[in-house]
C-alpha cells in the first residue's frame, strides 16, 4: 500500500516514511552470494589443517597424512584469489549485458559445483600417502636397502592411485569457487546501490563486506565443530539457499531503464519503495531522475545498442580522459582498493593463530580464529549502522588513522620481542591491537571501498571501473598473502608491519585530499561534482 499524506491538527501535512524493508530484504538476499564467497575465503583455515592431520587406513595397520603439504595448502588458500580475479574481470560487462539479478544467479552455479567437487574428492583422498613428500622404495639389487623412486615411477604410482588427479581436482575446485567469489563482489554492490533510496544507500552498500564477514565466521564455526563431510554440505547449502530465494527478487530499475523497459522498471521501483499499485508522485519523480541519469550515459553509446562486447570495452577505455568523471572515479576507487589490501589485513588474518600464540593466550587456535571472525563481523555490522550518519570521509579517515596506530603498535611490540627485551607483562598488546585493527578496518577501509565503487562510477563506465577495481583488489589479495612470509624472511616481522603502517599513513592523505563525500547525494549530484568540482555543485 502506498504511503498516504497525513494532515495534522493545525492543517500541516507530511508524508510518512516509506517502507524500506523490501530494499533491505533484496539487498540481504543478493549478498547471500557474497556470503558464499566469504565461506570460500574462510574455508582454508579449518580445512587445510584437517587435510594435513594423520588418518588411519582402512586396514587399521598404518597411518598416513592426507597428501597436502604446507606449500600445497598455501596454494589451496590462494587459488581462490586467482579464480576471483578471473570472475571479476568480465563480471561488470556481463552484468550490463544480461542483468544484475541474472548474473548473480549464474554465479551461484560455480560455487555449488566447487563444493560438490570438494565433497567427492574428500571421500578417498585420505587413503594415500603425501603427494609432495619424498618416500622410499625397495632397492631390488641390494636387499634391505631403499632408494627414492625415479620421477617416472613416482608419477605412475600417483596416477594409478589417483592422488595426483585428486590434488588437481582440489585445485580446480578452489579455482572455480573463486570465480563465484570474484563475480559476486563486483555485482552485489552495484545491485544494492541501484535499488537503494538515497537515505539508506550507505547501509545497503556495506552489506557486501558485512556478508563476506558473515561467510568467514560461518566457515570458521562449522569447520571447527562439524565433521569434514558435513562441513562441505553446510557450505554448499548457502548458495543453494541463495538461488531459491533471490530468484523472486526484482531486477535493478536502472538496468531495466537501460534496456528500455520502462514499465518493468516502474513495477520494480514500486516494489522496492513499498508503493504498491497506487500513484505516488515520488515514484514518478525518481523514475524521471533515473531516466535523466541513463540518458546521460547513453549519449556515449551506440544508439542501436548493437556494438560487440570487445568494442564496448575498448570504447569504455578510450572514453577516459584526465578531466572526465570516469577517470576521477577510477583513480579514487582504485586507490581505495589498493589501500584496503595494503593494510595487510589478509596476511594479518591468515596468521591470526601465530599472533595469539605470541601473546601467550591459552585459547585453542580454532577458537582464536572464531573470536577474530566474530569481532570482524561485529565491526562490519556496526559500520553499516553508522555509515549514513557519519559520512564516508570521516569513517575512512578514522579507519586509516586507527589502522596506522595498530600497525605501529604491532611493529614496535614485535621489534622489542625480537630484540629479546622482556615484554611478557605486555603480552596482551597483540591481542588488543588485533581486535582494534579488525574493528577499525571494517569501519572504513573494509566496507567503504565497495560502497564508493558503486556510488562514484558513472553508468556508462560502471562495468569497467567495477571490474577493474575488483581485479586489482584480488591481485593484491594474492600477492599480499603469498609474499607475506617472504617479506618476513627479508625484512623481519617488525619491518613488515612497519611497511603496512606507512601505506596506511599515506592513505590518510589520499582520503583527505582526493576522496569526495558522497553521503546524502543523488547520483546526478555525485557525477556533477566529479565533473565540475565541489564548488560547482549547487
Amino acid at each position: 500500500m502506498a504511503d498516504q499524506v497525513v494532515e495534522g491538527e493545525k492543517g500541516e501535512t507530511w508524508k510518512p516514511r516509506r517502507r524500506v524493508w523490501p530494499q533491505h530484504t533484496a539487498a540481504l538476499l543478493a549478498t547471500l552470494c557474497a556470503m558464499s564467497g566469504g565461506i570460500v575465503m574462510g574455508w582454508s583455515t579449518p580445512a587445510v589443517p584437517y587435510l594435513q592431520e594423520p588418518h588411519s587406513l582402512d586396514d587399521g595397520t598404518n597411518t598416513t597424512t592426507i597428501p597436502i603439504t604446507d606449500e600445497e595448502g598455501s596454494w589451496l588458500g590462494s587459488l581462490s584469489a586467482v579464480g576471483a580475479l578471473l570472475g571479476a574481470m568480465p563480471a561488470g560487462f556481463l552484468s550490463d549485458m544480461f542483468g544484475r539479478k541474472r548474473m548473480l544467479l549464474i554465479l551461484a552455479v560455480p560455487l555449488i559445483v566447487s563444493w560438490i567437487m570438494l565433497i567427492f574428492v574428500e571421500q578417498n583422498v585420505s587413503e594415500h600417502t603425501p603427494l609432495s613428500d619424498p618416500y622410499m622404495v625397495p632397492e631390488p639389487r641390494y636387499p634391505g636397502l631403499e632408494r627414492q623412486p625415479s620421477r617416472q615411477v613416482l608419477t605412475t604410482r600417483y596416477l594409478r592411485s589417483g592422488v595426483l588427479v585428486r590434488i588437481i581436482l582440489l585445485y580446480v575446485a578452489r579455482l572455480i569457487s573463486g570465480i563465484g567469489l570474484g563475480g559476486s563482489t563486483v555485482i552485489s554492490p552495484i545491485y544494492n546501490e541501484e535499488i537503494a533510496d538515497v537515505d539508506i544507500r550507505g547501509s545497503l552498500g556495506t552489506y557486501c563486506e558485512v556478508m563476506l564477514c558473515v561467510g568467514i565466521f560461518y566457515a570458521f564455526c562449522v569447520g571447527s565443530y562439524l565433521p569434514y563431510l558435513w562441513f562441505h554440505i553446510a557450505c554448499c547449502a548457502v548458495p543453494v539457499l541463495f538461488m531459491f530465494t533471490f530468484v523472486w527478487m526484482p531486477e535493478s530499475p536502472i538496468y531495466l531503464v537501460l534496456k528500455d523497459l520502462p514499465d518493468e522498471a516502474e513495477k520494480a521501483l514500486r516494489w522496492f519503495r513499498g508503493a504498491g499499485d497506487q500513484d505516488d508522485p515520488e515514484i514518478k519523480e525518481e523514475l524521471e531522475s533515473i531516466n535523466r541519469f541513463v540518458e546521460e550515459a547513453k549519449k556515449s553509446k551506440d544508439p542501436k545498442n548493437k556494438t560487440p562486447l570487445f568494442q564496448k570495452i575498448r570504447k569504455s577505455v578510450q572514453s577516459i580522459s584526465t578531466s572526465s568523471p570516469t577517470f576521477k572515479a577510477a583513480y579514487i576507487v582504485f586507490g581505495l582498493m589498493f589501500l584496503q589490501q595494503m593494510s595487510g589485513t589478509c596476511a594479518f588474518m591468515y596468521y591470526t593463530v601465530n599472533v595469539f600464540r605470541d601473546a601467550g593466550t591459552t585459547l585453542s587456535p580454532h577458537l582464536c580464529s572464531i573470536i577474530v571472525a566474530f569481532v570482524q563481523l561485529v565491526g562490519g555490522f556496526s559500520a553499516s549502522r553508522v555509515v549514513d550518519h557519519a559520512g564516508r570521509r570521516p569513517l575512512l579517515l578514522f579507519s586509516g588513522s586507527s589502522l596506522t596506530i595498530c600497525l605501529a603498535t604491532m611493529s614496535i611490540y614485535t621489534y622489542l620481542n625480537e630484540s629479546e627485551i622482556d615484554v611478557s607483562q605486555y603480552s596482551w598488546v597483540p591481542l588488543l591491537a588485533l581486535n582494534v585493527f579488525v574493528v577499525s578496518f571494517e569501519f572504513g577501509m573494509g566496507t567503504l571501498p565497495w560502497l564508493m565503487m558503486a556510488e562514484l562510477a558513472p553508468s556508462e563506465s560502471r562495468g569497467f571501473i567495477a571490474g577493474g577495481s575488483v581485479c586489482l583488489n584480488w591481485i593484491l589479495v594474492f600477492l599480499v598473502t603469498k609474499c607475506f612470509t617472504n617479506m618476513i624472511d627479508v625484512m623481519g616481522l617488525a619491518m613488515t608491519y612497519g611497511t603496512y603502517c606507512i601505506c596506511m599513513f599515506l592513505g590518510i592523505f589520499f582520503v583527505w585530499f582526493l576522496v569526495p563525500e558522497t553521503n546524502g547525494k543523488t547520483r546526478e549530484q555525485i557525477q556533477h561534482e566529479l565533473k565540475f568540482g565541489k564548488k560547482a555543485v549547487s
